[in-house]
């Protein structure tokens, strides 16, 4: 399964991801209500779905888009509809 992380511009081939803090802008209806519960502080994101991807790269204002591969146990995450997993970190 191809796996892609939407996220900060800047990575690499190689280059691991690792997790940050959650970006939030002002204006977003979804930081405000504090609903994006598609963030754990010690986990990473990604998505076989590809455009899901790229919209967690837009939350970036310039983001880029990887295909990463987990380092650490993969799990499933409950908190979105759309097939979404989470790991210690990713590879790019």
């Amino acid at each position: 399964m191809v796996l892609y992380h939407g996220g900060a511009s800047g990575f690499r081939e190689g280059d691991v991801i690792e997790p940050h803090e959650t970006k939030r802008f002002d204006d977003c209806p979804v930081c405000q209500a504090g609903t994006d519960a598609n963030h754990l502080p010690d986990r990473v994101f990604a998505t076989p779905v590809r455009i899901y991807g790229k919209y967690y790269a837009s939350k970036w204002g310039g983001g880029s888009l990887y295909i990463v591969e987990p380092i650490g146990g993969l799990q499933l995450s409950d908190a979105d509809s759309i097939e979404t997993y989470h790991a210690p970190a990713f590879c790019v």
